[in-house]
């Protein structure tokens, strides 16, 4: 009885929640056929960047209804009150892929931080967000089911807060600052690669607040009582498709998983064998040591053990699905071994009962302390059945950290074993004076001896332990140490430098820096050339490093050998490189495309840029105008300049290392000389720098068409689909060539020819001073503005219509000063002075420091007789932000250079703002204006914290020092053979962030389910206890927590394919800089040992140190 009586009272509550009054409609989307207002208001939506009106609509999802990218619907402003609050709610399905933008709906502006009301999904995680601030992120729902959400916003008398709900649960409250406009209707919106199979039904908007049984029953609407129509059709989809919102997306699909007796993964009935890896011991001092595990061969051998029959069969054609399903067959069977095994290592290493430590003579040593983490050491590798062979899946490969303290320190010259159950064993000798301390961090390549100041580091983070604190060391001795005769040759003292630094400039926000108590290692005075290591008693000795010239000198011959590497149109191979490749992209075709980035995804409003038929601005994806505009018209003599990243394209953003290159010969012509760099132009007789700059301009001389325009952009349709470019026959396409990318090639090409006169080679000053003059002439040349039209073909008609582009009328103010300065110095003629006006220099001093650099300014800086007045002010800037610029690295823990971990901008660390020599050009630049050795030791400074006297102990760009990157995005890298990466390549490395896929594919393993392969879905927390409290972890609250504790310089994300921004680089923001800056430090007349020409690439990853990094 008591039962039947909860039973109605229940049903009660539910029956009064539903006949609370609902609020009234303000608006109404069925999208039965059209995109009118149901609600009676005739707010009826309209197409933004459509290609047709919602008006002549017929059949939504099959003809006309939002039929491309960067395309959705707009309504007007809607009359909220905050006094009485709205809400917003509709269902959405949103498909597995994740690379897009979407704005689902909602209202408000798209422009950052305007109030709204929005729901969107970056990446395919939904956002929420109410009026200005931030957006609240919860979680991914790329399911490809339908899903209903409600966005509530309460009264304002109540509370500034709304309230989430997913499919009739409520699953967050959160405050926001209210507004009394929250701007037009909008819904729809999505760009970016993978941006089919976006979906939207019965969006409503309501002119008050639902309760939650309101929202509950209009969440358990079923297929039939409301139209759930394709918004952004998938292939095989229907504009029909009927799906339950509580099962899966029934749109037809086909099962790639074949039957239930192929079974994608047999999984062991008995766990009976040892979870065996390698295990590698890390020493931080006499009392803490770190026992590394990695497990990936151990995965390996389970996946090939338990996956092997059934992918064997896809091998060898027995089983036929496309290429991607066979993909995704790796990718799920690898997933579903991680899933088993993972969480057990991590328990493994988690418990300190799980290594035994003893000494020689049997005695137990015990543990008083334990920290665990793990970290990604490259995307994960798995071997295809049939050949063997490593194939990349969509997984982390990781390890594994156990930071352990003993209760008593280790004694010099005794011997040790770890053991553990698995029957893993790891020996070792301790020898304080012999084995490596990872807590001394310095330069791993070297000191210049004249250098002022020359810093090692002492600090250590221990995971969610924190910082590895050494009070008993303060003002101790430590000591340089003669590799060659182990004679210490000076004393220095242990200083405190600076304890954990937050980045607190967002309210609410305090971000560990380094996760570290920071002490000075200072041995400034210390000059005489040899090599060296840091002792430390009790802790242990640094890596090995040179005091030489040899040392700036070797830095950066592999800094500027990295562009050499990434060139494109030519053979590399020994005696100039072991990184063998053949020549390749050796012919371009004629394109019809703009050269300029922003054209693609700006909506001017001045009649320029992309234009729709009815001559409306339009967001379109570059690789779409360059296949609707090729053409087979080959260019064959149009090959060179360098590979832009990862991948092979070529394009005006490659200027500036014309312009870094070319400011270090500019400013320090002594320190440069013929045959410096063995690359294939050594022996011309003109320093080799000049000829690696002139490698970046001479590809466009060579597409310079007759009337002098040239379109600085190489590109094909797509990213590559053939990692080896040698071997790559997809078409690479030439830019329009229009006034302003003309102008770019025209400030470039004569700048080079300054530089050829003045180095003697008059021949090749004149074919490049000629071209440039023919450049800036078309470019002047208002006739010669582009306007092209091509056919485009639409996504839901697939009629074809055409579009226009059509070139902004104006120059670039600075760029047009640019080119006229130096054709005016280049010339003595004074018809450019015109053009290099005052009022054109003064837009150029502005942007020298962004979008431009500080080296944009150099040959303005060192005119001092050809334009005075100018070369004056733009010395008193440099100097001016070069003071400004050393007062923020003294307050860097390490003394790199960012933004003071107080100030906002900190934060702006991705796109190769955390490498250092970006800003660091200010200090090249006052060092040679000023000839103060302050600026030359700051910039030195930079060099050292590159090369590995950071947090992390990693030298950053491949091939230098000991400790360095080893799996790193470069598709040429990937293909080559050769398992070292090519030297001389920095990536990004840093962003601020811990990018989305680490979250959950490192510290998670979080990837939805997929029923056409059977796969089931894995949603597992790996977060250390320490942090979880033995509890999962949603995405959000790993996030959050990562705030807390997790170091902004340590959030690096070693997944290459999927960490993009922190695992690939471009020649322009991380090696051009570098070498640059370099190059400017090396000593007059330097030039390398005749060992340095090809050194030779290591066979495996035991011989790679940076493979096995420290968190």
């Amino acid at each position: 009885m008591v039962r039947v009586f909860f039973i109605l009272t229940l049903l009660l509550m539910e029956f009064s929640a539903c006949l609370a009054v609902e609020p009234a409609l303000l608006a109404w989307y069925r999208f039965g056929g059209n995109l009118k207002d149901s609600s009676g208001h005739n707010r009826d939506l309209k197409t933004i960047s459509g290609n047709m009106s919602f008006s002549e609509a017929k059949e939504i999802g099959e003809k006309c209804l939002l039929p491309g990218k960067n395309q959705g619907a707009a309504g007007p402003v809607l009359p909220f009150s905050t006094e009485k609050g709205f809400t917003v709610c509709g269902f959405v399905s949103l498909p597995e892929n994740n690379s897009y933008q979407a704005d689902l709906f909602g209202c408000g502006s798209s422009e950052y931080g305007r109030p709204g009301a929005m729901l969107s999904a970056p990446w395919g995680v939904l956002n929420v967000k109410v009026g200005s601030g931030k957006n609240r992120e919860f979680k991914r729902f790329n399911d490809s089911r339908w899903h209903h959400y409600a966005l509530v916003v309460s009264p304002a008398a109540s509370a500034s807060e709304y309230l989430f709900y997913v499919d009739g649960k409520k699953v967050f409250t959160e405050k926001f600052s209210s507004s009394n406009n929250y701007g037009p209707i909008s819904l729809g919106r999505v760009s970016g690669k993978q941006w089919k199979g976006i979906r939207l039904a019965d969006i409503r908007y309501y002119d008050g607040v639902l309760s939650a049984g309101q929202i509950k029953k209009l969440a358990s609407k079923t297929a039939g009582a409301v139209k759930l129509t394709n918004f952004h059709k998938s292939a095989g989809e229907t504009a029909d498709n009927k799906p339950g919102l509580w099962s899966k997306a029934v749109s037809k699909v086909r099962n790639y998983y074949v039957s239930k007796n192929n079974q994608r993964r047999i999984v062991p009935e008995k766990y009976d064998f040892p979870l065996q890896g390698e295990l590698k011991v890390h020493f931080l001092d006499n009392q803490w040591i770190c026992i590394v595990g990695n497990y990936n061969n151990f995965i390996r051998r389970r996946f090939r053990i338990e996956c092997g029959d059934f992918l064997l069969k896809l091998d060898r054609g027995e089983i036929k699905v496309p290429d991607w399903s066979y993909d995704f067959h790796y990718n799920f069977g690898t997933v579903e071994v991680l899933s088993d095994y993972r969480p057990k290592l991590k328990k493994k290493f988690e418990s300190p009962d799980t290594f035994i430590l003893r000494n020689k003579i049997g005695k137990r040593i015990k543990f008083s302390r334990n920290s665990y983490w793990i970290n990604a050491i490259g995307q994960m590798r798995v071997p295809v059945i049939a050949s063997g062979k490593m194939k990349m899946v969509k997984a982390a490969a990781v390890a594994h950290f156990a930071y352990l303290k003993l209760e008593k320190p280790l004694q010099n010259g005794m011997s040790y074993t770890v053991t553990t159950a698995d029957r893993e064993k790891l020996t070792f000798v301790y020898d304080d004076k012999k084995i490596i301390s990872r807590a001394i961090k310095v330069n791993q390549i070297g000191y210049l001896p004249e250098a002022g100041r020359k810093f090692g580091y002492l600090g250590m983070w221990l995971g969610p332990a924190g910082n590895m604190d050494f009070p008993g060391l303060n003002k101790k001795p430590f000591y340089l140490i003669d590799e060659k005769t182990g004679d210490r040759v000076f004393t220095g003292r242990i200083w405190p430098r600076m304890r954990e630094q937050y980045f607190t400039a967002v309210k609410g926000m305090k971000v560990p820096i380094n996760g570290e108590v920071v002490y000075d290692l200072e041995f400034s005075p210390f000059d005489k050339p040899g090599r060296y290591y840091i002792y430390i008693p009790g802790v242990g000795r640094s890596w090995s490093f040179a005091i030489s010239h040899d040392a700036v000198g070797r830095a950066f011959f592999t800094h500027i050998r990295g562009l050499f590497h990434q060139r494109s149109g030519i053979r590399k191979a020994p005696p100039q490189t072991n990184w063998k490749m053949g020549a390749n992209h050796m012919t371009t075709w004629v394109g019809g495309f703009s050269p300029e980035d922003s054209d693609y995804n700006t909506l001017r409003k001045d009649g320029c840029g992309y234009l729709d038929q009815y001559g409306k601005p339009v967001k379109i994806d570059h690789f779409t105008v360059v296949e609707e505009t090729a053409t087979d018209k080959a260019l064959p003599h149009v090959n060179g300049g360098w590979w832009d990243a990862g991948d092979f394209d070529r394009r005006t953003y490659h200027f500036r290392i014309v312009q870094d290159l070319l400011s270090a010969y500019f400013m320090f012509p002594e320190n440069f000389s013929d045959g410096q760099l063995h690359i294939p132009e050594s022996g011309n007789g003109i320093p080799d720098i000049i000829d690696e700059a002139a490698w970046g301009v001479d590809l466009w001389r060579r597409a310079q068409n007759s009337k002098g325009g040239v379109g600085c952009w190489i590109e094909a349709d797509s990213h590559p689909k053939v990692y080896n470019p040698a071997k790559d026959t997809q078409r690479y396409y030439l830019a329009l060539p229009t006034r302003h990318s003309t102008m770019l090639y025209a400030a470039h090409a004569a700048l080079l020819a300054r530089a050829f006169l003045k180095c003697g080679a008059k021949e090749k000053s004149e074919l490049f001073k000629s071209s440039a003059v023919k450049a800036f002439n078309y470019a002047i040349n208002p006739d010669n503005r582009i306007v092209h039209r091509f056919r485009h073909r639409l996504e839901s008609s697939k009629e074809y219509v055409t579009y226009t582009y059509r070139e902004p009328p104006g120059l670039d103010k600075a760029v047009l000063f640019k080119a006229a300065y130096n054709l005016a110095v280049l010339t003595n003629d004074r018809h450019y002075d015109t053009y290099a006006s005052r009022a054109n220099f003064e837009v150029a001093l502005r942007q020298s420091d962004y979008p431009n650099t500080p080296f944009f300014m150099t040959e303005v800086c060192l005119g001092l007789r050809d334009f005075p007045d100018f070369a004056v002010a733009a010395k008193k800037q440099i100097m001016e932000k070069a003071l400004e610029w050393l007062h923020y690295q003294e307050l860097q823990a390490y003394r790199t250079l960012t933004f003071p971990a107080n100030h906002v901008f900190f934060r702006n660390l991705a796109w190769g703002n955390a490498i250092p020599f970006n800003k660091g050009r200010y200090f090249i630049m006052a060092y040679r204006i000023s000839g103060a050795y302050k600026y030359r030791d700051a910039a030195l400074l930079l060099n050292d914290w590159l090369h590995g006297a950071n947090p992390m102990g990693r030298s950053l760009p491949t091939g230098t020092g000991v400790n360095y990157p080893v799996r790193i995005l470069s598709l040429p890298s990937y293909a080559d053979g050769i398992l070292e990466p090519m030297p001389g390549i920095t990536p990004y490395t840093y962003t601020f962030e811990v990018d989305y896929n680490v979250k959950n594919m490192v510290y998670a393993l979080r990837y939805p389910p997929r029923q056409d392969h059977n796969f089931a879905g894995t949603d597992i927390c790996l977060m250390p206890e320490a942090v979880s409290k033995g509890k999962k972890m949603t995405y959000r609250q790993i996030s959050n927590a990562m705030d807390k504790f997790y170091p902004v310089w340590r959030r690096f994300g070693n997944i290459e394919q999927y960490a993009v921004e922190q695992n690939e680089f471009t020649v322009w923001e991380t090696i051009g800089p570098c070498a640059a800056c370099l190059g400017a430090l090396i000593p007059p007349g330097w030039k390398p040992p005749e060992n340095w020409q090809a050194p030779v690439p290591k066979e495996s990853l035991d011989e790679m140190e940076g493979y096995l990094f420290q968190p």
